[in-house]
């Protein structure tokens, strides 16, 4: 004899499995986005220096260049957003199609994960923005 507990338990084996393999690789995904806004934004930083050089030289302060540089890093990660969110919409209704105890399209669900997305971004382009406002004019101009 068994619970009713047992059963469910049982019967919904596979798709906890699912469940976590899908939750492993949106960690994986997630850090890969990670490291691909911190390369892209370390690239155009790297790219940049003699511009970031000039600019301190004629007054900009290094919040500005932080701003700048973050700006560009959360532009990056809102690009990312919306191709998500546009490819998500259809995949949120073909899951409630074939798991009907779900949602439809529930916004809630899918906030959470976008803040964490745009969180990462800023703390992905903070070491290049950073490293981007520490630049003397001399030796950006002397980089030439």
């Amino acid at each position: 004899m068994r619970t009713l507990e047992d059963y469910y338990v049982e019967d919904n084996e596979p798709l906890r499995m699912i469940a976590r393999t899908a939750g492993g690789l949106g960690v994986v995904a997630l850090l890969l986005a990670i490291s691909g806004v911190y390369s892209v934004i370390a690239f155009f930083v790297a790219l940049r220096t003699n511009e970031f050089g000039i600019r301190v030289a004629l007054g900009a302060r290094s919040g500005d260049i932080v701003r700048m540089v973050l700006g560009q890093a959360l532009r990056l990660a809102g690009v990312g957003l919306a191709v998500g969110a546009v490819l998500g919409v259809p995949l949120l209704i073909g899951l409630h199609a074939n798991f009907p105890f779900t949602e439809r399209f529930d916004p809630a669900v899918m906030l959470p994960p976008a803040l964490l997305l745009a969180l990462t971004a800023l703390f992905a382009g903070w070491v290049p923005a950073r490293k981007a406002s520490s630049i003397q004019p001399s030796d950006a101009l002397r980089a030439d």
